[in-house]
């Protein structure tokens, strides 16, 4: 099995251009080791933070929870003191998991401690904010996010073996409804007659430790295996970026999109990872469709470039690049040399 790669001081340009853009996975070691809710979230700190609030966990004998088979494990109402007890000792004989709880929703005290992931942008949308904790032998099994994904590892290991969207063929995906992106392969014990392909996949394994925060894209399979009791938090999130592919986009439709963000909190005058405005960046690229599409939504028509010419405004920027139409689309929305 090939371990996946990792890496320390991992920049957000660098994030950005070599992981982010090119769908590729990353381990970010110790990415989180400064943050506030790192350095006090323990069991016992959430256990007298949140302890009287009344949570739902799973149970089940084996520790497998499949979303397509409910029948292997329950569901319970318990006060989040005793949880926390159940995932941190092995006396009471079952394996139980809080599983993907909203944090806004549920842990609302929680939310205000934390900072977001080290490659994330502050443009980037959060979609889910969720937070995961379970005892040793918990296994969420093979499935794939429809979203880009940090996984953060505040407490305990987690072991995940991951495959490539390219190996979908291989992996048997559910074949019912709401059920397509989880694989009906087993790891644990692979029944080879049934699943005759499955070899020909190529698995990569990644130990998270207290710390790391990894990074999935969407379509990338996983299953994760709790190893220790574990406290972990997932963002899965969207990016909107100036990037090729755009040019063939109407202004029309590149406004339904970006108002789609909009809607979810993404302010139009954002900077890419590299600090420059999406505006100065789209004239950069030569997308006067995307340009207009901006300004349609608001964008400031009189903006200065932060990085490719610092200082010069969105007109000049465009004249000094010989952007004819870009200047009259610049100029016709109010902006001035």
């Amino acid at each position: 099995m090939r371990k996946l790669e990792s890496k320390s001081n991992l920049g957000k340009i660098e994030f950005n251009n070599s992981y982010f853009r090119v769908h590729k996975p990353i381990v970010h070691k110790g990415a989180i080791l400064n943050s506030l809710y790192f350095r006090i979230w323990s069991f016992d700190y959430l256990k007298g933070k949140c302890g009287e609030k009344l949570i739902d966990i799973a149970y089940s004998n084996e520790g497998y929870y499949k979303f397509t088979n409910k029948d292997i494990y329950a569901r319970k109402r318990i006060l989040f003191k005793n949880a926390i007890d159940y995932f941190t000792s092995t006396e009471y004989g079952k394996y139980y998991y809080l599983q993907q709880t909203s944090i806004p929703d549920h842990f609302p005290e929680l939310e205000v401690q934390l900072s977001r992931p080290p490659c994330m942008l502050d443009s980037d949308l959060i979609l889910n904010q969720n937070l995961w904790i379970g005892g040793s032998g918990c296994i969420s099994p093979l499935h794939h996010d429809l979203s880009p994904n940090f996984l953060v590892q505040v407490q305990g290991k987690k072991k995940l073996i991951i495959f490539s969207p390219k190996d979908n063929k291989y992996l048997y995906p559910g074949q019912e409804v709401g059920a397509k992106h989880i694989s009906e392969v087993d790891l644990r014990n692979v029944d080879n007659n049934r699943f005759p392909l499955f070899n020909k996949a190529t698995p990569y394994e990644c130990i998270l430790e207290p710390g790391d925060v990894l990074f999935l894209p969407s379509g990338w399979w996983h299953e994760v295996h709790t190893m220790e009791a574990s406290i972990s938090i997932n963002y899965w999130f969207r990016r909107f970026d100036i990037e090729k592919g755009l040019e063939l986009l109407s202004v029309q439709e590149l406004y339904k999109i970006i108002k789609i963000f909009i809607d979810k909190g993404f302010k139009i005058d954002s900077k890419d990872c590299e600090g420059e405005y999406l505006l100065i960046k789209a004239i950069r690229y030569s997308l006067p469709n995307v340009v207009e599409a901006l300004l349609l939504l608001g964008a400031n028509p009189n903006m200065s470039s932060c990085v490719y010419d610092y200082g010069a405004s969105s007109v000049t920027y465009a004249i000094k690049r010989g952007e004819k139409d870009i200047t009259e689309i610049l100029k016709k929305y109010g902006a001035s040399n």
